[in-house]
């Protein structure tokens, strides 16, 4: 395969391009022809015209593409009144491309109708280009995701020259569409396709929690307060014109499978509460983050070095305006300059948002940069090309900048506070003689199951009590009754689930947490639990038994409700002879049994 990339700007015209094109060797002997289109101007009028023109001269070429994102600063460099051109011609593979207007079906309809039309057989990747308004591509792109899921999708969302409009699109062949979504499946036998994101941002203080979001992409409070309060309180930052540009320097940082997700919030409203371009669920883990030069360069370099192993014939990169605010022109373009030392063809463009989805990695990304290359067939004989990273070298020497040095020790305090915290929240969550879970932690964590808990899955219980655990403490002293509730919990251990959780719910007593259990599942557990115990021997103790309760969480019943009638179970064990296992079922089981 090959790959040209045309820039249409001032002289040269879509006429040249066309001749061009036509003149290619391959041209003709193509398996299939596409033309990538990124536009610099929103004007649907012009872009119609170029599509037109372009369906009159290159009948035989799939066209699509989308607009671009514009200056966030007036110092920024962009191209202006510009289209950037990608062809890509095949020997052996095919492209099908599908449009879809979501303004008249939902994303989630267009993605089933894709997903019935589009040809998986040597399916390597899927090109998902959005200009999705009023419903979020993410609705798409779950859809597909989880239906193929060993394909990657890469894309972007549109952009738009002024960053609160609404004047974004995608388009394929004739059609425009402002609410819409273009997918382009790429099929060979041969064909390779390797994806890859850069970052290059790390966490800065704290983890935080967002506590109430919409579907919209709107995020009202973080830590249960309005999300604007974050930027204000920890970047002193002030609900006004700047800022997107003063905020995109910190984005949000949030774990996607194996894969770090940054946010950037472009807008907020009266009440503090601020907008992404696709929604944040509620209850994620999030935390500010920082970067410099140095960290995305090298990060970029990277990325450029491990795709010049696989020897591309073609790349596209989808990056993120952000990373120009901060790097600036020249060190922007140094950056992109490491991917066209491999791929010199390479096309890039802007968008508002880099999307990567590699299984349940990944998604709607920003700050990023996703590099997409292709190859057909096995790779060219030879070395790969050297990517010249020397200006990277050449400044290790030179003084450190004083906003460096700050960096750096920005870096060392938060990493510092991060084990300060990491100390205390096992402190405050863990029993000091067990190291088990303690109630408060037990506590939480049955909330959260019961929260999260799915039609049909069973979430039970049990409650052990160490029997006649006085006469221990008073015939052998606290410090063997310490030691036997240690030794216990080990013996304990050995007979649960890795997924179960024990605890200490406070003195002799103890809980374990089943999630997906039924109410025989964790009688079986328990008792094997009573039976390990009834045998072990406890060194200058000798026999010691334990008596459990057992129950399954009803459907709608609370935290509170369920321990109650856990301790019942328990309290029946206990008066009923010791040493058994009683269920809510009215089971129970004895040495005896």
């Amino acid at each position: 395969m090959i790959q040209k990339k045309y820039i249409i700007h001032g002289k040269y015209t879509f006429e040249d391009m066309v001749r061009d094109v036509k003149s290619q060797p391959m041209y003709a002997s193509a398996s299939d022809r596409v033309l990538l289109m990124f536009e610099s101007e929103n004007d649907t009028e012009q872009i119609a015209a170029h599509l037109a023109f372009l369906k009159e001269n290159l009948s035989d070429v799939k066209v699509f593409g989308m607009t671009l994102l514009g200056k966030l600063k007036s110092d920024m460099i962009l191209a202006e009144q510009t289209t950037f051109c990608s062809l890509m011609l095949f020997e052996t593979s095919r492209v099908q491309v599908v449009g879809a207007d979501t303004a008249d079906v939902p994303a989630k309809t267009a993605a089933a109708d894709f997903l019935n039309r589009v040809d998986r057989r040597d399916l390597k990747g899927i090109l998902f280009l959005t200009g999705i308004k009023s419903t979020q591509p993410s609705d798409y792109l779950e859809i597909v995701a989880e239906e193929l899921p060993h394909t990657p999708i890469f894309g972007a969302q549109a952009g738009s020259k002024k960053l609160n409009s609404d004047q974004f699109y995608v388009f394929c062949g004739a059609k425009i569409y402002q609410d819409g979504a273009v997918a382009a499946a790429f099929n060979g036998e041969d064909l390779e396709i390797e994806t890859d994101q850069v970052l290059g941002w790390k966490p800065l203080g704290r983890e935080h929690q967002v506590t109430k979001a919409s579907e919209n992409g709107l995020v009202e409070t973080i830590d249960k307060k309005p999300a604007m309060a974050l930027y204000e309180k920890y970047l002193g930052l002030k609900p006004d014109a700047n800022f997107y540009a003063n905020n995109a320097a910190f984005p949000l940082l949030e774990q996607t499978g194996n894969m770090m997700s940054a946010r950037i919030p472009f807008d907020f409203n009266e009440q503090g509460a601020i907008r992404f371009f696709t929604p944040m669920p509620e209850g994620a883990r999030v935390s500010l983050s920082y970067s410099r030069r140095g960290m995305l360069l090298e990060h970029a370099f990277n990325c450029a070095k491990w795709i010049a192993s696989f020897k591309p014939e073609a790349m596209i990169l989808i990056t993120c305006l952000n990373r120009r605010l901060l790097l600036g022109n020249a060190d922007s373009d140094l950056e992109l300059s490491y991917f066209t030392q491999v791929a010199p063809q390479a096309i890039w463009g802007y968008g508002g948002s880099e999307i990567l989805q590699t299984g349940r990695n990944g998604g709607i990304l920003n700050s990023s940069i996703v590099a997409v290359a292709f190859r057909e067939g096995a790779p060219k004989a030879g070395p790969p090309v050297r990517v010249n990273g020397d200006k990277l070298e050449d400044e290790s020497d030179q003084p450190i900048e004083l906003s460096d040095r700050l960096v750096t020790f920005l870096e060392q305090t938060t990493a510092e506070l991060h084990e300060v915290i990491d100390k205390l929240q096992v402190i405050a969550s863990h029993d000091q003689l067990t190291g088990l879970a303690n109630r408060r932690l037990l506590s939480e964590t049955t909330n959260g199951l019961i929260e999260r808990e799915k039609a049909g899955e069973a979430f039970s219980a049990l409650m052990y009590d160490v029997d006649y655990f006085k006469k221990v403490n008073d015939t052998f002293g606290h410090k063997a009754g310490d030691a036997i509730l240690c030794e216990i919990t080990e013996v304990v251990k050995k007979q649960i689930r890795r997924s179960d959780m024990l605890g200490r719910w406070g003195g002799e007593e103890f809980v374990c947490l089943f999630q997906n259990a039924s109410l025989t599942d964790a009688t079986y557990i328990a008792e094997r639990v009573r039976w390990a115990v009834d045998q072990h021997r406890f060194a200058h103790v000798g026999h010691i038994t334990i008596s459990i309760g057992v129950v399954t969480r009803h459907e709608g019943e609370t935290e509170e409700a369920m321990f109650i009638r856990l301790d019942r179970m328990l309290y029946q064990a206990k008066n009923g002879g010791r040493n058994r296992v009683v269920t809510e079922a009215g089971k129970v089981i004895t040495s005896e049994s």
